[in-house]
């Protein structure tokens, strides 16, 4: 089925952006960091390795990624749904009253 193939090429796209994320923030002396929801607020309080804020420029490419990572995450949820409504047309209404 189509949807199956596309949601493994999502389930790769979004370890892909998530792992980028990471790799990003580490270079600046960031560790452990989660990525959700308000990623974007928690990126106005994290400070590089030398305590300092992280400035724009380092942080518009974790942004972008994040950004990037929520629409596969919309994606991957838009496709779950279209499955799961296939699935339940394929299934034979089984309503005998015997």
């Amino acid at each position: 089925m189509w949807i199956g193939r596309e949601l493994r090429h999502l389930k790769k796209e979004h370890a892909k952006h998530y792992t980028q994320i990471r790799s990003l923030l580490r270079l600046q002396g960031i560790g452990q960091v989660k990525i959700g929801g308000d990623f974007i607020e928690a990126l106005d309080c994290m400070r590089c390795s030398n305590g300092a804020a992280l400035p724009v420029y380092l942080r518009a490419e974790p942004e972008r990624e994040f950004e990037r990572l929520q629409m596969v995450i919309a994606h991957k949820q838009e496709l779950r749904q279209e499955y799961e409504r296939q699935v339940r047309q394929e299934q034979p209404n089984d309503h005998t009253n015997g």
